[in-house]
């Protein structure tokens, strides 16, 4: 029976222990910090980013909010109004993979000839691996909607593996079609405003 009694107690110690960490963890530091270090790693790569600000929010199940984004690469410039992080971290730990699901709020993307690609919201799922990064059960919706999933190399930065669905407003073929011909995305037109992401 004391064993019984100790083993509760011990339980309920070890509960209030891991409870006070997740309270008290200066959860907007790490925030702020993986904000600067993901816009040090893109300046690296030749992509100049902003974020306006960083929040961390939720008492057991965190999430990291980022307002205002954007983000300029040598063809197109990314911005949206708000993306949140929700780090898988159980998964993560037993795995020794990073995991976490991202959702972005209204957004758009505009190329060089200056047509938008909008949407209303859209949502992901990231995993790292060793030799690289995952993106699964892409969703975007709104005039630019898309749904698939793409993997990249971690240190190339390549496609290695992409299967996506792309509708967008038909004034983009035109774009899109520049695009495919560059080589830089494995793009293939279904029909008029559809391509597909493959690889």
């Amino acid at each position: 029976m004391k064993i019984i009694t100790s083993l509760k107690l011990a339980s309920i110690a070890t509960l209030g222990f891991i409870l006070g960490i997740v309270l008290f963890f200066p959860w907007q530091s790490i925030g702020d910090y993986v904000m600067s270090r993901g816009l040090a790693v893109a300046a690296e790569n030749g992509i100049y980013a902003t974020v306006e600000g960083c929040d961390a929010e939720g008492l057991i199940d965190k999430e990291f909010v980022y307002q205002s984004i954007t983000a300029d690469f040598p063809v197109f410039r990314f911005s949206v109004g708000e993306i949140r992080v929700n780090p898988a971290f159980i998964s993560s730990i037993l795995s020794r993979k990073f995991s976490c699901s991202v959702k972005l709020g209204r957004g758009e993307i505009m190329p060089v000839t200056r047509q938008k690609l909008e949407w209303t919201s859209a949502s992901a799922a990231i995993f790292v691996e060793k030799e690289f990064i995952s993106v699964r059960d892409i969703a975007f919706f709104g005039k630019f909607s898309a749904r698939g999933f793409f993997e990249i190399s971690r240190e190339t930065g390549q496609i290695l593996r992409a299967n996506m669905v792309l509708h967008l407003p038909e004034d983009m073929d035109r774009a899109f079609e520049m695009l495919s011909r560059s080589g830089m995305v494995p793009l293939t037109k279904i029909k008029t405003g559809e391509w597909k992401v493959e690889r």
